[in-house]
């Protein structure tokens, strides 16, 4: 087989394993929203599913395919068929599972891909020992780096664009993970408050209706007498009644003073106000954070191994000279 058919064959790899790759990602539930909140719990949700786990396997081999590539042909040539197998299976990834929002990441991860051919080489060359493996994760954590950077900006521009949305959901979701959400807090201040009110005012007619003044207007013949008694009788029953509560639970609500508790807390604690105004900005960190953690433990090492294995089942080694004077497939 001659050598423009191996490569076909590994970028036809690199394609697939690719776009499996995306359907794992899909299939974990990931979504850019899991990124934008201080809440972890849903993130984590989806990144302890099988199915993360396989895209992350799949994200190995495709960087060792990569890495491959660039050991086996000249520089420029491996990048460009590095970067077109890539393209081709994540976009239609992307397309098939509408994942438009983790578009960015592909996209920096094929400025990854120039910066780890690039240095693969040279590091190999460098280290005394496991040279192979070594060189293979760092070269993939330059892709895993530009990746991250891809999520970052693609975090930042969802928030900014939408920023007033974000910094209330902020709050409550801050307010969600504390002392609870916004419908717990009013119902722990406004229950109280609405028992207490028609509690007083049932007590304050029955004590009237208990006075000895009340009995005697009940023996009265007189007909405005007689329909004031009767009122008197049925507001007795009416303040005691779930429906009167829903009532005066309906007044407060609407009151202006108890519209929004998460805005309130915004207005009296500062350093609140100050964090909902930067999620944008906290939003992105995170996300970066999270990827360079799990891209540097798991794919950064699986990508050096699989590389590794690649290399002894099919030995090749670099030609002589700088990268772009490498033998031409």
């Amino acid at each position: 087989m001659d050598e423009k058919a191996k490569a076909l064959i590994l970028v036809a790899l690199i394609a697939i394993v690719s776009f499996i790759g995306t359907y794992f990602f899909s299939a974990s539930g990931m979504t850019l929203e899991k990124f934008l909140t201080p809440n972890f719990i849903p993130l984590l949700g989806s990144i302890l599913t099988l199915n993360f786990v396989a895209f992350l396997f799949c994200s190995a081999i495709v960087i060792a395919l990569i890495l491959f590539l660039g050991r086996k042909f000249n520089f420029y040539y491996a990048l460009g068929l590095s970067a077109t197998g890539l393209m081709a299976g994540s976009c239609i990834g992307v397309f098939v599972f509408n994942l438009f929002d983790f578009f960015l990441a592909v996209l920096f991860a094929n400025v990854g891909i120039f910066w780890a051919l690039l240095v693969l080489e040279p590091k190999e060359k460098e280290l005394k020992y496991a040279q192979i493996i070594r060189s293979g994760s760092f070269a993939a954590e330059k892709i895993i780096l530009f990746a991250s950077i891809g999520l970052f900006f693609g975090v930042m521009i969802a928030t900014v664009s939408n920023q007033a949305f974000y910094e209330k959901k902020f709050t409550d979701d801050l307010l969600a993970m504390t002392i609870g959400n916004e419908k717990t807090m009013k119902d722990a201040i406004q229950e109280p408050l609405i028992t207490g009110i028609a509690d007083a005012q049932k007590q304050t007619i029955d004590a009237l209706r208990l006075a000895p003044q009340f009995t005697v207007l009940k023996s009265k013949n007189d007909a405005d007498v007689l329909i004031f008694v009767a009122t008197i009788d049925a507001l007795s029953g009416q303040f005691g009644s779930e429906s009167y509560k829903d009532t005066l639970r309906d007044q407060i609500s609407k009151s202006p003073a108890t519209s929004s508790f998460s805005e309130t807390l915004l207005k009296s604690i500062p350093l609140m106000a100050t964090s909902a105004k930067a999620a944008w900005i906290i939003y992105a960190i995170q996300a970066i954070i999270m990827a360079l953690f799990i891209g540097g433990i798991i794919v950064k090492n699986g990508a050096g191994i699989v590389y590794n294995l690649f290399a002894l089942v099919f030995p090749t080694s670099f030609s002589s000279g700088s990268a772009s004077e490498k033998t031409k497939a």
